[in-house]
């Protein structure tokens, strides 16, 4: 007997099951052929005059969203060609979504994305009965400090019974979907993923205590320009208000740390609430507080890049340069003016990149006060003050 799909669990059954789910939407038939986007290949999307459908696919999850007039169509689509070929069950309008819980308000224009449930199993997982909640994410700096791998077999032998990876796993999805107050600290964590101490799994579980205590936040996104607040800063410097309002709001804040292991972190800002976010090490010994920060900013760029081209996949044009926030004048002046100096003759090809977006107008950048550098958390752990101003730019409906 010839098997004619493939057996769940053999190795190119994934593959398979995905080029051919893809194949559904892309191949010719007489109601939609979808377009799959080369920026991000789970997404397709169906154009056509003031039609607009699209697919976000999620393993074996379709989410689909579509404008009036592309209703009908959409209809079409489930029932003459996706329903033919596959067995589905369709759910409604969306509430959940790949561990995610999501609430739309229509009179406030409004959508609010949380991960309460998700991290409610979370902490039943792997925070011990009698474990106190934490109400902050850190007791103090030097708590992360102190992250290192096992010093010894007796720490190793006792860290086997600790469920550190999946711990880590878990917390990967929560700082990367919803929870972008908590990058620097996952990030830290990882860092030991492969042989981690004892102290870094206390820190674990306090990380998971606090997402516990915290589980109601969520990321809200308004589609009413009153809730889309530039900046003190790009007002001052007189910065284009209207266009800022008709990219819905878009910004970015971007910061480094200087150290012997420098970290950059930047949050994309759209319709009022945190679109992407992201922390990362920049993998070079930097020289100077102005290197670290055209480091970050590096960082920054490319993922705009990517945030930029998506859109445009999408039919969404952005108009003009989008402002992002620094807080380093040397940064912006490195930026902003071509050749090198003694200080920035020995950058790397890539520490330029920032420079390249800047003067072909996709960025534009801003000077803002330390205090008021709301990526400063993304980079370091900070005081609870800090933090708590970076939490409420990422929650502030909470």
């Amino acid at each position: 007997m010839r098997a004619i799909m493939a057996l769940e669990g053999f190795m190119q059954s994934g593959h398979l099951h995905q080029r051919n789910h893809s194949a559904t939407f892309t191949t010719k038939n007489s109601v939609a052929v979808f377009e799959q986007l080369d920026a991000e290949p789970t997404i397709f999307v169906y154009r056509r005059d003031d039609m607009h459908i699209a697919a976000l696919v999620w393993t074996d999850d379709v989410l689909f969203a579509f404008n009036r007039k592309g209703k009908p169509t959409y209809e079409r689509f489930l029932k003459e060609v996706y329903g033919k070929r596959w067995n589905f069950k369709r759910k409604g309008p969306v509430t959940k979504f790949a561990g995610l819980t999501i609430r739309r308000n229509r009179c406030a224009r409004s959508i609010a994305i949380s991960l309460a449930d998700f991290i409610e199993g979370m902490y039943n997982r792997f925070v011990p009965a009698g474990h106190p909640i934490r109400s902050q994410p850190a007791a103090s700096k030097d708590q992360y400090d102190k992250i290192a791998l096992a010093k010894d077999a007796a720490e190793r032998s006792q860290m086997q019974s600790k469920p550190f990876l999946a711990g880590c796993a878990c917390m990967i999805w929560v700082a990367s979907t919803v929870r972008g107050d908590l990058s620097i600290y996952v990030v830290k964590l990882c860092k030991v993923m492969h042989d981690p101490g004892l102290h870094a799994w206390n820190v674990l579980v306090d990380l998971i205590a606090y997402c516990y205590y915290s589980r109601a936040a969520q990321l809200t996104y308004y589609g009413h320009p009153s809730k889309w607040a530039a900046p003190a800063e790009f007002l001052a410097a007189k910065g284009d208000h209207n266009k800022f309002v008709s990219n819905w709001g878009l910004h970015s804040y971007v910061d480094s740390s200087w150290n012997t292991e420098s970290y950059g972190g930047y949050v994309t800002i759209i319709f009022g609430s945190p679109m992407d976010w992201g922390t990362k090490l920049i993998k070079v010994i930097c020289h100077s507080s102005a290197e670290a920060e055209i480091g970050g900013g590096c960082i920054m760029a490319k993922a705009y890049m990517y945030t930029r081209q998506l859109f445009a996949k999408l039919g969404v044009s952005i108009d003009g340069p989008t402002p992002a926030f620094i807080d380093s004048e040397a940064g912006i002046a490195i930026a902003n003016n071509v050749g090198v100096t003694k200080r920035t003759m020995h950058f790397l090809r890539w520490q330029h990149y920032l420079r390249w977006i800047v003067q072909h107008f996709y960025i534009g950048l801003f000077h803002i006060g330390t205090k008021r550098q709301l990526a400063d958390g993304l980079t370091k752990v900070v005081d609870i003050t800090l933090y708590r101003a970076l939490y409420k730019l990422f929650f502030r409906s909470s």
